[in-house]
């Protein structure tokens, strides 16, 4: 079928007002998330030699760099901890501990900055030496039962820390009141999760054998 058409007068795009009324995807600084990665090492941010001009910051100098995020429009951020191969075990226990870095930072941010929102890093692989996501079994499995105990606990000391939202790795395991849950993101899938592991110094072990990443 042939349609002859002479004149498209685009009466709504020519329209300033009436075009951005029915704009479908509008982008500002209240849509984006800002990862923060967290160390406890020093009084001065770390430089991340694979992302130039991203640093893992002490909480002691944080606050400030947060007042000037949100002052740039931006209100919400992500909290990743860089945690000490001392910290570190086959358990990942450290994430059960209520004076660990990512609660504690967490407490004292929202007890300075106000108008913020605060996303939980709810995950195993920053804690355990094997670099797993999860508790693993004698055969080198993940033990979903296990690791989902484990999770859900940090997921209400997360909450009790002060954290606006907490991701759900594992479907289901995250229920309690009052507390926002968010989709994990699939950051696996992602060409930045490589990054993202780089900058927590994360050793990843597979099955076939064992790869560090280095900084």
């Amino acid at each position: 079928m042939n349609f002859e058409i002479n004149n498209r007068p685009r009466r709504l795009r020519d329209h300033p007002i009436l075009n951005s009324m029915i704009s479908e995807t509008r982008l500002s600084t209240t849509d984006f998330v800002l990862p923060v990665f967290l160390t406890e090492e020093g009084e001065s941010p770390v430089p991340i030699s694979s992302m130039p001009e991203i640093f893992r910051w002490p909480t002691s100098i944080l606050v400030e760099k947060l007042e000037e995020w949100k002052a740039l429009g931006i209100k919400c951020f992500a909290f990743f901890p860089h945690v000490v191969t001392s910290k570190k075990n086959l358990t990942g226990s450290e994430i059960l501990n209520t004076a660990s870095l990512a609660y504690q930072a967490a407490r004292e941010i929202k007890d300075k900055v106000k108008g913020i929102a605060l996303i939980a890093d709810l995950a195993l692989d920053p804690y355990t030496t094997h670099g797993h996501d999860g508790i693993l079994s004698s055969d080198g499995r993940v033990d979903n039962d296990k690791t989902i105990e484990v999770l859900a606990k940090a997921a209400v000391l997360a909450a009790e820390a002060g954290y606006d939202m907490v991701p759900i790795g594992y479907d289901g395991w995250a229920h309690f009141k009052n507390q926002r849950k968010l989709g994990g993101g699939r950051l696996y899938a992602n060409r930045h999760y490589f990054l993202f592991r780089k900058i927590l110094f994360i050793l990843l072990r597979s099955l076939s054998g064992c790869h560090r990443l280095e900084n």
